[in-house]
């Protein structure tokens, strides 16, 4: 294994809490008692532009940003400064805003796994039908339609024939 990878944290294993390892650690900003910066744990831009996005949607979140400190590694840095949504009422802790988001992510993942799992099937039926049936043809891409045509000219040349020369 390479140096770069043995010292770094790019490897299967390390994206999994391994006992009571944490994967995400608040630092209280000192100049703003209502900013935070946590750092995600094996964490991904997926998972923190996903939780920023989030964030966002929220009256009382002022900011939400992340960065990646170095990109060999894999953690995350989200900062959070939270506001009062209403003039006369309080400051919600950054901490509050992050669980909030998490908990609105995971529903909307459940929500599209239950879609999901409804129009799946309906989706490959659709897809294993001719068009023999009378019923209409799903669209084509536009890279088939153009293969589509290429190959009505007599100018398409496959894969089989390319790998010949």
């Amino acid at each position: 294994m390479s140096k770069l990878v043995s010292e770094n944290d790019i490897c299967d294993e390390t994206w999994f809490a391994i006992g009571g390892e944490s994967l995400v650690t608040e630092v209280t900003d000192n100049h703003w008692n209502s900013a935070s910066t946590f750092t995600l744990h094996k964490s991904c831009h997926t998972v923190s532009n996903l939780l920023r996005m989030y964030l966002h949607q929220s009256s009382a979140v002022r900011f939400a940003g992340y960065k990646v400190p170095h990109p060999t590694k894999a953690d995350i840095e989200l900062t959070v400064q939270t506001a009062s949504p209403k003039p006369g009422t309080a400051v919600p802790d950054p901490a509050s805003a992050v669980i909030f988001a998490i908990d609105s992510v995971l529903r909307d993942i459940e929500t599209f796994d239950k879609l999901w799992t409804e129009v799946l099937p309906k989706t490959n039926a659709v897809l294993s039908r001719s068009t023999d049936d009378g019923l209409p043809a799903m669209p084509r891409s536009g890279a088939q339609q153009q293969q589509q045509q290429q190959q009505a000219r007599g100018n398409y040349i496959d894969d089989d024939e390319v790998s010949r020369f």
